[in-house]
């Protein structure tokens, strides 16, 4: 864990990144500035793509699909951007993104309950 970190407060920074495909696309540090009851946007669907090559043939899975799942936020604090960096990967170029003004950071726990998907298109 942090040093002297033992829950989110006021005047805490806290930082996390994103990767993919073992590159880091961002990295952002933000100071917590007040609790917050709500999260004020929304997240909209899940959406993502199922792979299972064949190992018989005839039998390749290659879907996009849309999660049905129960999501909760709790705990959630707004806060000022401290640091935000953008980064390139294989495929992604959120680098080519231009930064202009940082509106606000949040810290929230997201729980996430899976319950299904559904199918949006079989690729061929």
């Amino acid at each position: 864990m942090l040093k002297g970190y033992s829950e989110p407060r006021e005047g805490i920074r806290i930082g996390g990144y994103s990767v993919r495909g073992g590159e880091r696309l961002m990295k952002m540090i933000i100071e917590l500035k007040e609790k917050i009851d709500k999260i004020p946007f929304p997240f909209g669907p899940i959406v993502q793509f199922r792979r299972f090559p064949s190992v018989i043939e005839g039998t390749d899975v290659f879907e996009l699909v849309r999660v049905i799942a129960e999501a909760e936020v709790k705990g959630g604090w707004k806060g000022d951007v401290i640091k935000l960096e953008l980064n390139g990967g294989i495929n992604d170029e959120v680098d080519k993104f231009k930064v202009e003004k940082a509106l606000g950071g949040y810290y929230y726990n997201w729980f996430l309950r899976q319950k299904g998907v559904k199918l949006l298109y079989k690729v061929e």
